[in-house]
């Protein structure tokens, strides 16, 4: 797809934001989703997203929003306009902001930066350098530092210091695994929104940084190559990506590592499959419902919603999203715009460092995790389902005293005998990952242990739960979600005895089998707006009641994307 497809996408998206906005005062005035830090920092946290699809629109220097955004900046630094943005405590949602400002300035030199005097200069890089002695998470944000610093050298700013780069550098590569895979922090999370954005900052590093600093520099690039099999395994053949983990709010976002790889080419990947996954990917999201009626993008996934997001989630956090216009740099007769459509293979592949087997058949990508955690908002739904897919996606519980209201697809949900609310698995105890199977043993109780088995086959799986109990409980297995939206005219459930349920809708067919074990089969219509992909959905399921002892159960679940 050429280059101007891209970018009648990237204007649409950001007159919407012009048209709402005075940018000049360093503020996006998106209305809406609030975070934990307050509307104020959000209106500066959406202006200064914005500046990851401009710092690459090498096409826009000249236009009234790019100036704008420039004077938005001269006035966000400054401690004596009414505009300032004033100073960042520790742990400040702004630190993150830096980044984008950091690779805007450096992109836009020409344009900006060699334009300004002496004072505005040093308002920027003294506003910036904040950061270098900060507390900040210790966590992705480590890089952050990385960032900044790397802009002070290319800017030739006084705030430069080589010894904090090298120790900033020193705490990322800390978080580096084997395989491609960072974890965030100390943590276990190696969900997309970690090591996707890791590589991105590594690619960007060595894009300004490899006269400099080449051995670490050759370090990153060898980091994303790696990674490039994992990466890929994430999508399916539409472009889409396998929702999971958190951050998903930032949508599109998805496909930047895509973007930088085609914008440096560092990283050995076929330029046909880069430019089909490019372009499928940014026209799912285009097609999607996620722009507010005033055209600005909404808190949510495939649609505007509040439930799945984080706390650090404001009306502005979306436009993080821009980072994946850094294809806006590319030369409009560079080959990605320029390919024949091909697609990926389909195959199942594990990766041990990244706890998941992927599974990508003709119509959707299927990823099944283990021990992939992150303290965030929903937890246990984004990391913690036994499968998930490009297609069918995952639900956020609401509550877990039903199970309409827990909507619990793709998990064992268990009825406490004590409570009589639902428990599911919350982390593991043990976990292995093979090339067929992921297994693994988990508690979600005092008195219950259970190991579980999942052997991926194709649109299908198999799961193999061993339970031993200590009290009388009630069990849930759930398989995969399915489009309920026009339930009345368009679903069609079929029941085949205890053995056998089955949904089919145009968007596809779900269901669940009796394997062994249990008493019977169900069907299950979840509170609204729990699903990322549909407004209504639809479960089906096993059950069954067991008193004190030991028990294996079986069953299959199924997921078959037709819509077109």
């Amino acid at each position: 797809m050429e280059k101007t497809y891209y970018e009648k996408i990237y204007q649409s998206q950001i007159e919407a934001v012009a048209n709402i906005s005075d940018l000049t005062t360093g503020r996006a005035n998106l209305s809406g989703e609030v975070a934990h830090f307050g509307e104020e920092i959000a209106k500066i946290e959406g202006f200064l997203r914005l500046l990851w699809g401009e710092a690459f629109n090498i096409s826009g220097r000249k236009s009234a929003y790019f100036k704008d955004l420039c004077k938005g900046i001269l006035n966000g630094v400054n401690p004596e306009s009414k505009h300032f943005w004033g100073e960042i405590p520790d742990y400040g949602q702004l630190f993150v902001e830096m980044v984008a400002l950091s690779v805007f300035l450096i992109e836009t030199k020409e344009h900006f930066w060699d334009t300004i005097i002496y004072k505005e200069k040093e308002n920027i890089t003294s506003y910036m350098n904040q950061i270098t002695e900060a507390n900040i998470t210790k966590n992705n944000w480590q890089f952050f530092k990385v960032i900044v610093q790397m802009a002070f050298y290319k800017l030739k700013s006084s705030h430069f210091s080589a010894e904090s780069l090298s120790q900033f550098i020193e705490i990322v590569n800390s978080y580096y695994k084997d395989e491609g895979f960072y974890t965030d922090g100390d943590t276990n999370s190696k969900d997309y929104y970690i090591s996707w954005a890791f590589h991105y900052y590594g690619l960007l590093y060595d894009r300004y940084m490899s006269e400099y600093d080449p051995k670490n520099c050759e370090i990153f690039v060898k980091r994303a190559q790696e990674y490039v099999g994992a990466y890929l395994a994430h999508f399916d053949n539409n472009g889409i990506a396998v929702p999971f983990g958190r951050s998903l709010a930032y949508r599109f976002a998805q496909g930047a590592l895509l973007s930088m790889m085609a914008l440096t080419k560092k990283v050995k990947i076929d330029t046909e499959i880069l430019a089909t996954l490019l372009y499928k990917h940014i026209t799912y999201w285009h097609n999607s419902d996620m722009l507010k009626p005033d055209g600005t993008l909404s808190v949510g996934y495939t649609y505007a919603s509040t439930l799945m997001a984080e706390n650090y989630n404001s009306a502005g956090s979306p436009y993080w999203a821009f980072k994946y216009y850094a294809i806006l740099g590319c030369d409009a007769l560079d080959e990605v715009f320029n390919s024949n459509e091909k697609t990926l293979d389909d195959e199942k592949i594990s990766f041990k460092t990244g706890n998941f087997i992927s599974q990508r058949t003709p119509t959707q990508t299927l990823f099944y995790p283990v021990n992939n955690t992150a303290t965030t908002t929903g937890y246990k739904d984004k990391y913690q389902k036994f499968v998930y897919s490009s297609k069918f996606a995952f639900s956020v519980s609401k509550g877990v005293a039903h199970l309409d209201e827990g909507a619990f697809d793709n998990t064992l949900a268990i009825k406490d005998s004590d409570t009589g609310l639902f428990l599911t698995k919350l982390q593991e105890e043990t976990f292995e990952v093979t090339e067929e199977y992921v297994s693994f043993t988990w508690s979600p109780k005092t008195g219950i242990n259970i190991k579980t088995t999942i052997i991926p086959n194709g649109d299908r799986h198999k799961r193999i739960h061993e339970i031993s109990t200590a009290i009388p409980i009630e069990i849930f297995d759930i398989g995969f979600a399915n489009d309920d939206l026009d339930a009345t005219t368009r679903s069609q459930v079929t029941w085949c005895g205890n053995y056998e349920a089955t949904v089919v809708t145009p968007y596809g067919k779900t269901g669940s089998v009796n394997l062994s074990g249990y008493d019977e089969v169900l069907v299950e219509k979840t509170y609204p707006m729990t699903h990322l992909l549909f407004k209504k959905a639809i479960l089906t399921g096993l059950c069954a009641k067991i008193e004190a002892g030991d028990y294996t159960f079986e069953s299959e679940h199924y997921s078959y994307y037709e819509a077109r």
